[in-house]
Order: C-alpha cells, then structure tokens, then sequence
C-alpha cells in the first residue's frame, strides 16, 4: 500500500505534536521520584542523570517509551477498577 505525500506529512505533523506536547508538558510538571524506567534500564545511566545538574534532553525514543508506559498504566487503571491502584507513593 503506498501513502500519499499529504498522508506522509500529516502523520509527521501528528508525531510532531505529540513530542513537541510531552516535552512541554513535562518542563511544566517534571518527574520526580524513583519510576520504573529507573529500575528497568540501566541504574548507572539513571542514578548519574539524576545527580546531573543539566541532564541532556529525552530524545523521542525515550519519550516514546515513557508516552506509552502513561498510556498502559491508565489502560490498565481504567480496566481493574478503583479497587487497583497502579502507583502509590510509599514513605
């Protein structure tokens, strides 16, 4: 199946958006906390992008991969029930 060149552009312009608003969004609200990217990837890139002053920039790889944890754990939160919780923070 070949895409036409508008079609091409509007799925770039769709993508761009959606970056361009999580990066946005997250200079409003950064992430704060130990997450499960944390202990799934590697602990010395995570501990030491912490300790960074000024870390570099996600790239979209890595907002595509945090994009689509938020989207699994409301997925998963909208089909278990109020009774599930899927973050609570522990003190």
């Amino acid at each position: 199946m070949e895409i036409s060149g508008d079609t091409q552009t509007q799925i770039i312009n769709v993508k761009q958006k959606l970056l361009e608003g999580w990066q946005r969004r997250q200079l409003e609200h950064p992430r704060d906390g130990i997450h499960i990217s944390d202990l799934i990837s590697c602990r010395r890139k995570a501990t030491f992008s912490r300790l960074d002053p000024n870390p570099p920039p996600l790239d979209d790889n890595q907002i595509r991969n945090f994009m689509g944890g938020e989207w699994k754990h409301r997925a998963l939160e909208e089909l278990l029930g109020p009774e599930f919780s899927c973050e609570e923070e522990i003190k």
